[in-house]
């Protein structure tokens, strides 16, 4: 009876931490939200996923998704981009912020400060070569 408790508690410990950390390196690119039916409205979004901007998937988005995005830069600099589709001169198309992570040992966390849509925290729930998901925490 012992042994058989012993190995549901382990189990319950295993699946409830993630068994593969998430290794920041990839995070250093420009990202783009893959989600073509989105007007660009992305402050109530509770999940995100983004896509590589140069990518083959990112080239079948919307302009404003696929000219917009996110870039994290090593130094804590956020950059915030969006498709500047204006005919009255050459306004702004990105706008710097900052950005953080925090680690605790089973989780990621990012906090953007000082952008226009961004701010916020954030887990990050997968995050390889091609692939950026999010889940807002606040």
């Amino acid at each position: 009876m012992k042994t058989l408790i012993s190995i549901i508690l382990l189990l319950t410990f295993y699946n409830k931490f993630p068994t593969k950390p998430v290794e920041t390196d990839h995070l250093f690119k420009r990202w783009v939200v893959n989600a073509p039916s989105n007007p660009g409205s992305f402050s109530d979004l509770k999940e995100i996923e983004f896509i590589l901007r140069n990518s083959e998937d990112s080239e079948r988005l919307p302009m404003h998704l696929k000219y917009g995005g996110i870039t994290f830069q090593k130094d804590g600099v956020f950059i915030e981009h969006w498709w500047n589709q204006c005919g009255t001169g050459n306004p702004p198309s990105s706008k710097s912020s900052e950005w953080s992570i925090s680690d605790n040992g089973i989780e990621k966390l990012i906090t953007i400060s000082g952008s226009n849509n961004w701010n916020g925290i954030y887990l990050i729930d997968k995050l390889d070569s091609e692939t950026l998901h999010l889940i807002r925490k606040n």
